[in-house]
């Protein structure tokens, strides 16, 4: 199990709903930022997703 992530903040999510739009949020937590590219896990299935957002 990998539950190191992190919380999303605010400006997060809304980073990430802007990037894609049909992705469920509240499922995913924060591994990693490098740069402008997010790392989130999920809760539950623990498939790691990046996410590229504006800066």
């Amino acid at each position: 199990m990998m539950k190191n992530g992190r919380r999303l903040t605010r400006k997060e999510i809304q980073q990430i709903k802007a990037s894609m739009p049909s992705l469920n949020v509240a499922d995913y937590l924060r591994v990693k930022r490098a740069g402008n590219v997010l790392t989130l896990v999920h809760r539950h299935t623990n498939k790691l997703l990046e996410v590229p957002v504006a800066l």
